[in-house]
C-alpha cells in the first residue's frame, strides 16, 4: 500500500453543487493518497464561519456560490482568512482569471471538468506544504531567529495597531518601554558568544513570564527589548513593569554552569493625545533609556519633551564639534600649577576651550564628552598635546627664569589605548623640540584599571623616555594601592571634591592626609586640584601638600595673559595681586 502523500488534515470544501461534493469526495475516496476528513459548505459565509472556529488544513473553493461569485468569492474568503491554503476548483476554464486568482494568493487553480485523484491530491499536498513554507518565512520575517521573540518590524506593526486603537478610543492609554542590558558586551568578552546567545535566550524566556498576556515584548535588536505596555489606566501600571523587569533580573541566569548576573536600563515613552508617530514613540523611549543608563544603570526613567530637546541640542553639538574639528575652532587656555610654601611656579595645566563661531567660547564640559563618544576626541586630543608642547616650550626659551616649567596634558583613555600613541607623542616632542621630561600625563583611574596591561607597557615606554605620569582625580575611583606601586606614577592629583567640594569635611581632610601621606611613603610627588579660597590653601599647606591648582591662584589663562605674567616682575611666583582675581 502506498503511503500517503497528503497527511491527515481537515478539508473543507464550499461548493453549493450538491453533486459536485460527491465528485470531489468520490475522487479523495478512491485516492490512497489521501488521508484526512471532508467538511462541506455550500456557501461562503457558511465556509467563513467555518474557518473562524479554526482547525482547517486546506480550502477547496467553488467560484460560483449563492452568495458570492467570481474572484470576490476568492478575496472575501482569503481576506477573512489569509494564512489558510486555498485552491480555486471551478467550472470555469478561463486563464486570465486563474492567473488573477493565484497572482492573488490562491495556491492552485483547477477546472473540473479535468479533475482526478492525482491531480488533486498533489495539488493539496503542494498547497499545505507551500503555505507552510509562506507561514514560515513570514514567521521569520517578523520574528528575531534567536529568541523567537517579535523583532521590530512587528513590534512596530503593533504600535501602529495601538495608536490606531488611541485615534479610534482616546481614553486608551499604552506605554513603550524600551531597554537594554548593562554590561552586556562584557559577558560577550569574557564568557564568549555562544554564553552571550544563550543568555538572551534564558532572558526572553523570563520576560515572557514578567509582562501581562496582552502586552507585547519583543527583541529591537543585539541586547536591545521593547515591551508595549496596553490597556493602562495610568502610567503607574508601565512602571509597575518596569520595576518587575528590573526585580526579575536580580536572581542569576545560570549558563554553561555559569552563574550570570545582568541588570537593564528602562525608558518608558507613555502615549499622549498628540503622540501619532510610533518611530518617535520607539524614540522617546530609546532617549528616555538612555538617561537611566547615564543616572546610574539598573534603574528606568519617564520620558519627557525636555528629554528629546536635549538629545536634540546633543546632535547639534556633535554636528559642530565635527566641522569644529576640520576648522581647528579650539585655543589654549593654562591654569597655573603652583608650589603652596612659596607659591611659585612650576608649570601650567593646558586646557582646551572651543571658540565656537557663534556661541562663543565653550567649556569643556560641554563637549568633551560628545567628543569621546563620537572618537573625535582622538583628533582633538593629538591637537591639545602638540598645541601644548609647542607653547610650553616657546615660553620656556622666551622666560629663561623659567626654564624647567612643565606642561601637563589630560590624555583621553581612547588616545592612551592607540597603538601608535608612544610614537606619536614622540614625534610630537621631536618637532617642538620639548623634552620628554617637560611633558606631564594626566591619566585617570578608571582608564588604567579598565586597559591595564595594554597600559602599563604604554606607561613604562614612555617613563623610559622621561615623560611623567600623573594620575587624575585620584581618590574619587577604585584608588588600589597595588596600582600605585605597579604602574609607577610621578604626581598624584587630589581630586577638586576632596578640597572645594560641598562635602569636604572631616572625612575629606582624613582622607587627604592619608593621600598625602602614602604619596611621600612612595615618593610620589602631589598636586591638589580646585583650591578656590585662602583657608583651604593654607589647610593644605600645613599638611605639607607640595603643589596645587585653582581659582584662587589664577582661572585658566589665554596665552597674552600667561605671557603677562611670566614676564612681570617677579617671573617665579603667583602675585599677590594674581591671587586675589
Amino acid at each position: 500500500m502506498k503511503k500517503p502523500i497528503v497527511p491527515e488534515v481537515t478539508l473543507l470544501l464550499i461548493e453549493d453543487s450538491p453533486d459536485d461534493a460527491a465528485i470531489v469526495r468520490d475522487i479523495l475516496g478512491e485516492s490512497t493518497r489521501f488521508n484526512g476528513t471532508i467538511e462541506h459548505c455550500s456557501r461562503l459565509s457558511e465556509g467563513i464561519a467555518r474557518m473562524a472556529e479554526g482547525d482547517i488544513d486546506v480550502v477547496l473553493l467553488d467560484f460560483s456560490l449563492p452568495d458570492s461569485f467570481g474572484i470576490d468569492t476568492f478575496r472575501l474568503l482569503h481576506s477573512a482568512q489569509p494564512e489558510i491554503p486555498v485552491i480555486v476548483l471551478t467550472s470555469l476554464d478561463d486563464d486570465e482569471l486563474a492567473i488573477q486568482a493565484v497572482s492573488e494568493g490562491a495556491q492552485d487553480y483547477l477546472v473540473k471538468k479535468e479533475l482526478e485523484h492525482r491531480l488533486l491530491t498533489r495539488s493539496i499536498r503542494y498547497a499545505i506544504e507551500r503555505n507552510r513554507a509562506e507561514q514560515q518565512l513570514l514567521h521569520n520575517a517578523f520574528h528575531d531567529t534567536l529568541t523567537g521573540l517579535p523583532n521590530r518590524a512587528l513590534f512596530g506593526d503593533r504600535l501602529d495597531m495601538a495608536l490606531a486603537g488611541a485615534r479610534r478610543q482616546p481614553a486608551g492609554r499604552f506605554a513603550v518601554l524600551f531597554f537594554d542590558l548593562d554590561r552586556f558586551k562584557n559577558i560577550n568578552d569574557s564568557l564568549g558568544h555562544s554564553v552571550g546567545d544563550q543568555l538572551l535566550v534564558a532572558l526572553a524566556r523570563r520576560l515572557e513570564t514578567i509582562v501581562r498576556p496582552g502586552d507585547s515584548v519583543a527583541r529591537i535588536g543585539g541586547d536591545e527589548f521593547a515591551i508595549l505596555v496596553n490597556d493602562m489606566k495610568d502610567v503607574s501600571h508601565a512602571i509597575q513593569v518596569a520595576e518587575r523587569i528590573l526585580a526579575g533580573f536580580e536572581a542569576p541566569f545560570t549558563i554553561e554552569a555559569n552563574e550570570v548576573f545582568i541588570s537593564a536600563s528602562i525608558g518608558i515613552a507613555v502615549h499622549d493625545i498628540n503622540t501619532t508617530d510610533p518611530d518617535a514613540m520607539l524614540r522617546d523611549a530609546d532617549i528616555a533609556m538612555y538617561r537611566a543608563k547615564a543616572a546610574g544603570k539598573g534603574r528606568y526613567e519617564i520620558f519627557d519633551p525636555q528629554m528629546h530637546a536635549s538629545a536634540v541640542a546633543l546632535l547639534r553639538i556633535e554636528t559642530d564639534l565635527r566641522r569644529a574639528v576640520d576648522r581647528q575652532e579650539f585655543v589654549m587656555h593654562y591654569q597655573p600649577i603652583v608650589t603652596l610654601k612659596d607659591r611659585k611656579i612650576k608649570g601650567f595645566e593646558g586646557l582646551v576651550r572651543w571658540q565656537h563661531p557663534k556661541k562663543g567660547l565653550i567649556a569643556p564640559a560641554n563637549f568633551i564628552t560628545v567628543a569621546e563618544e563620537t572618537g573625535l576626541i582622538i583628533p582633538l586630543g593629538w591637537w591639545v598635546m602638540e598645541q601644548s608642547c609647542r607653547q610650553i616650550r616657546e615660553w620656556q626659551l622666551r622666560f629663561p627664569m623659567n626654564p624647567s616649567i612643565f606642561i601637563s596634558v589630560n590624555i583621553s583613555g581612547r588616545l592612551f589605548v592607540d597603538n601608535n600613541v608612544v610614537e606619536g607623542i614622540l614625534d610630537i616632542l621631536g618637532r617642538t623640540g620639548l623634552p620628554p621630561e617637560s611633558l606631564r600625563l594626566e591619566v585617570t583611574e578608571n582608564v588604567i584599571l579598565e586597559h591595564s596591561e595594554a597600559v602599563m607597557t604604554k606607561m613604562r615606554q614612555l617613563r623610559a623616555m622621561g615623560v611623567q605620569l600623573s594620575i587624575d582625580d585620584f581618590g574619587t575611583g577604585y584608588s588600589s594601592l597595588s596600582y600605585l606601586q605597579r604602574f609607577q606614577y610621578d604626581t598624584l592629583k587630589i581630586d577638586r571634591s576632596f578640597i572645594s567640594g560641598p562635602e569636604t569635611g572631616a572625612d575629606s581632610q582624613a582622607i587627604v592626609e592619608t593621600i598625602l601621606s602614602l604619596a611621600s611613603t612612595l615618593g610620589i610627588g602631589v598636586i591638589a586640584e580646585g583650591i578656590e579660597t585662602a583657608e583651604q590653601m593654607i589647610k593644605l599647606r600645613d599638611l605639607d601638600c607640595p603643589q596645587g591648582q585653582g581659582f584662587w591662584f589664577a582661572r585658566p589663562l589665554n596665552p597674552v595673559m600667561v605671557e603677562e605674567l611670566l614676564g612681570g616682575d617677579d617671573t617665579t611666583r603667583i602675585s599677590a595681586r594674581m591671587v586675589t582675581n
